[in-house]
């Protein structure tokens, strides 16, 4: 019978779809997500990626100026990506990381021009803020450089790495990368790179936090025993400070170097361990002191007051009819702190005689 309101088309449903098909309503959802949008993210990062390594290695020599804006272009790339990079790690892949990225990197890490230092250590950042631990093998690979820049005669070249370094540390867990920095500090010739690497000890015990570390604890110990007894001030200076945060992830190993520090060692240590300790909170309410119970506050000006308070306040209650109020109200305070002394007697007598 066909329905209301005019004949059905024969092999339609009510929804305008097959009649072989289900006759329920569409949809109402979005449409899912297509399957390439990844694809195309990931295409556009590796291309524009590689558009900036290109002009990296199409400049060299005394052509820095230009090294430096494709460092600057790479820097806000990788910037724009943290969001979509730690919702999708696997962007980070190996061609991307280590043909395309690490090549011209280690190179513009190698140039000793602050500019240019300066600015790939920027980038070096950037893109550990964006892979996060994806980077950790690019890192490890990257550190032989990084401790080449690090140990240079140039201040200033230093210290744009130094920087560098101790900001992206906090955003990647390099793996291996504690025993590496370990190794270095204990082999290397140059007390200044010594101290640059006993100072990232405690920014690693802060953020890569002890499960990670567990494996690397022993060779953090011997890196922290033979600090502390370096000759330079420096790098003792660093070990202290590394081992506040030591002591408070690997205690009994801590315990072992203390032992085997000498007596200044040990007080330095102890001392840089007491500062560290948080302030004690501050007292919720002032409470008024204590009355003494020496025989001296018991017999003080105080107390022969409140004897007098007393007696007055006898005479007053003898001599008024209770609507004084004004005038009883301190007499009654001093009598009560009369009584309050003369307990403190009581308790002092009995004890005197037990």
């Amino acid at each position: 019978m066909p329905a209301r309101g005019g004949a059905m088309e024969v092999g339609k449903s009510v929804y305008g779809t097959s009649a072989n098909n289900s006759s329920e309503p569409p949809s109402r959802n979005k449409p899912p997500k297509s399957k390439h949008s990844f694809n195309d993210k990931f295409s556009k990062l590796e291309k524009e990626a590689s558009e900036c390594c290109d002009k990296i290695t199409a400049n060299p020599g005394d052509l820095w100026e230009r090294r430096v804006d494709a460092l600057r272009s790479l820097t806000e790339l990788f910037d724009r990506q943290p969001e979509f990079a730690q919702n999708n790690p696997d962007v980070w892949t190996p061609r991307l990381m280590q043909t395309i990225l690490f090549i011209p990197l280690e190179e513009q890490v190698k140039d000793l021009r602050s500019n240019i230092t300066a600015e790939v250590g920027a980038t070096l950042v950037a893109l550990a803020g964006a892979a996060r631990d994806a980077s950790s093998d690019f890192f490890l690979k990257m550190l032989p450089a990084i401790s080449l820049t690090l140990n240079s005669g140039v201040r200033v070249i230093s210290n744009h790495m130094n920087s560098a370094m101790k900001e992206l540390l906090p955003l990647v867990r390099i793996k291996k990368g504690c025993a590496w920095i370990c190794r270095e500090a204990n082999s290397t010739k140059s007390s200044q790179l010594r101290e640059i690497l006993v100072s990232y000890i405690p920014i690693m015990l802060d953020y890569w936090g002890k499960t990670y570390l567990k494996k690397e604890a022993d060779v953090l110990k011997d890196t922290l025993g033979r600090a502390l007894k370096d000759a330079s001030s420096g790098v003792r200076a660093s070990a202290r400070a590394a081992f506040v945060p030591f002591n408070r992830l690997f205690p009994e190993l801590a315990n072992r170097i203390y032992d085997q520090q000498d007596g200044r060692t040990q007080s330095a240590l102890t001392d840089a361990v007491k500062q560290a300790l948080p302030p004690p909170p501050p007292p919720l309410a002032q409470t008024p002191p204590q009355a003494s119970l020496d025989a001296s506050s018991l017999e003080s000006p105080t107390t022969v007051a409140a004897g007098e308070a007393a007696a007055s306040i006898e005479t007053t209650e003898a001599n008024s009819n209770g609507s004084d109020v004004a005038t009883l109200a301190p007499l009654v305070d001093a009598y009560r702190a009369w009584c309050v002394v003369n307990c403190f007697r009581r308790i002092q007598v009995d004890a005197k005689r037990t």
